[in-house]
């Protein structure tokens, strides 16, 4: 089930969404899963993603993974309106800075909060908005984009150093928690940390991911897990 995506959960689902994604007359085998919590401090949603891979090429598989990027960001703007707490998380098979390793001249899914980006958003993709807009600022902020343009933190741009997937002797940062400013505002839900977990028995002796190895029936798996830590900053809470 190497496309499967899931969730468990302690907290009570409120409601599931299974988002369909067709591009060019094509469904991709991809869907995003927005799942609805119930906690003690009101509803929280969660994207659940496993983007498409690169596998094919970074730019002919690029227009796939921007397919699932817009399906986020229409969901997110719908979901803003009403300040309900979102996290974007998951496999997006996309590096944080991907738009800077491709020399700044590919329209990626995830794009930094940065003029040249924006400027390259303008000129391709204004009306559809096929891409998130990633920031390292607490609250995120879209100084550079226009109007209408929603910005998630990115935990790699400062809080986590390394990778969470090892390939071609080089980390990269395609999984991922996206979080946006309703997150950093003081009330309720608020971000605290988020960690990669680069430690056995997640990693070998020599340091990189645990791969499962199905003709022994050992290891774990060929990405190291994200362990994200939300506090409740309701008044009268007390840790």
């Amino acid at each position: 089930m190497s496309l499967g995506i899931g969730v468990l959960s302690r907290l009570p689902l409120f409601q599931t969404k299974v988002h369909s994604i067709n591009t060019g007359g094509e469904t991709i085998p991809r869907p995003v899963m927005e799942v609805q919590l119930k906690t003690e401090n009101g509803d929280m949603v969660f994207f659940i993603c496993h983007w498409k891979s690169k596998l094919g090429g970074d730019t002919a598989t690029e227009a796939l993974r921007r397919s699932s990027a817009k399906i986020v960001h229409r969901r997110l703007l719908e979901l803003h309106e009403d300040e309900t707490p979102v996290i974007i998380m998951g496999d997006l098979n996309e590096n944080h800075d991907d738009f800077y390793l491709r020399s700044g001249m590919i329209l990626c899914a995830l794009l930094p909060d940065d003029p040249a980006a924006a400027a390259l958003a303008e000129k391709h993709s204004r009306m559809s908005k096929e891409f998130l807009v990633l920031s390292g600022n607490k609250p995120p902020e879209t100084p550079s984009f226009f109007e209408g343009s929603l910005a998630l933190y990115s935990p790699w741009w400062d809080d986590m150093p390394g990778g969470s997937y090892y390939y071609g002797g080089k980390w990269e940062t395609i999984d991922h928690f996206l979080l946006p400013d309703s997150l950093f505002d003081g009330t309720g839900w608020d971000f605290a940390s988020c960690h990669v977990l680069n430690y056995p028995p997640f990693t070998t002796q020599e340091g990189v991911p645990n791969s499962y190895i199905l003709r022994y029936g050992r290891g774990l798996s060929d990405h190291l897990p994200l362990l994200l830590h939300l506090v409740d900053v309701s008044p009268g809470t007390a840790y």
